[in-house]
């Protein structure tokens, strides 16, 4: 009984010409997204797909594709124009997106806000988040330009009835991942290189390693998921041959709800500091504000990480669209 829904949920991902392009933002992105028996997302795979299908998905996945380069291009422009001005603009070679796996392999520190505490409790500004978003800032004033000059071939010999609005949403729905996504890889790079808080405050550095396990959690509960599956669990290498061409709402959507719904769970297996008790006034205070920072830290990193994640499903699973996590810049 379930073979029905699916196949009309296939029908509905790869709608023709009279397809509303904003069912694209509420569902799935090729078209409006399903649920079966149970509240379940029904699963669309790439050996069911017919060619008609697969052509409409090899047009719109093109286009997203250059959506991506031209927002990269945009992002790391902007970076270097942002971080120009008063000293030298952010080294650019060092916002290498390979390092993806090593940064959520990394060691959490064990108590910031004591590996810190001598730096005072002044924060040092701007912080590599801001200026790593100020970037992002600065294309948003770009993004109806670069639209305008996109210049899309002509795909009607491939797939007639593929509408220019579609084709225009799915480009900027690719510029603006790109613009989420090079913004997390480079405010981890600026502070790889020490070029901003080299010497952070310690309710600084208790939300740095809020950004960490929060991103890290993430990750595990993504892999638990591919296990389920009976896929490698080795996010973000991603080495398992995926057939699902929905990953975003049927893996990343409620790995994140679930990650989030579990911070209560996070904060007592990784917590802060283990143990420590504020000696002082003003360190009680402070020590209330690191824990603040902590869990908007956790927070953080979650979101930065399903920014990532929607990319990099993108990349590994050729019958996918891209997820919408752009929609939280």
């Amino acid at each position: 009984m379930r073979l029905l829904p699916l196949l009309l949920a296939i029908v509905t991902l790869l709608g023709g010409s009279c397809a509303d392009p904003g069912e694209a933002q509420r569902g799935l992105g090729f078209g409006k997204d399903v649920q079966g028996d149970g509240g379940q997302v029904v699963q669309h795979l790439a050996s069911e797909l017919t060619g008609a299908q697969e052509r409409r998905i090899a047009v719109l996945r093109e286009v997203i594709g250059r959506g991506l380069a031209a927002g990269r291009t945009l992002y790391r422009q902007a970076l270097a124009d942002s971080t120009a001005s008063p000293g030298p603009s952010f080294p650019l070679a060092t916002f290498d997106s390979s390092l993806h796996q090593e940064e959520l392999a990394a060691t959490p520190e064990p108590c910031p806000f004591l590996r810190y505490y001598d730096n005072g409790w002044a924060p040092q500004v701007p912080p590599c988040r801001q200026l790593a978003g100020q970037a992002v800032s600065a294309c948003f004033d770009q993004v109806d330009d670069a639209l305008a000059a996109a210049d899309l071939p002509d795909y009607s010999f491939i797939d007639p009835d593929v509408p220019q609005a579609q084709l225009d949403l799915w480009y900027r729905r690719g510029l603006l991942a790109a613009l989420s996504e090079s913004r997390v890889f480079a405010q981890h790079a600026m502070a790889r290189a020490a070029y901003c808080e080299a010497r952070p405050s310690p309710v600084q550095g208790s939300y740095q390693k809020g950004l960490l396990v929060g991103r890290q959690a993430l990750a595990q509960t993504i892999n638990l998921a591919l296990e389920d599956r009976g896929l490698p669990p080795d996010y973000p290498l991603l080495t398992g041959v995926l057939d699902l061409c929905n990953p975003h709402t049927a893996i990343l959507l409620p790995a994140r709800l679930a990650t989030l719904e579990g911070l209560g769970t996070l904060l007592d297996r990784q917590p802060l500091c283990t143990g420590y008790t504020p000696g002082t006034d003003e360190a009680a205070r402070q020590w209330e504000d690191a824990k603040v920072a902590y869990e908007q830290g956790l927070r953080d990193g979650i979101a930065d990480e399903a920014s990532l994640a929607a990319v990099r499903f993108y990349r590994r699973v050729t019958c996918a669209p891209l997820g919408a996590w752009w929609e939280t810049l």
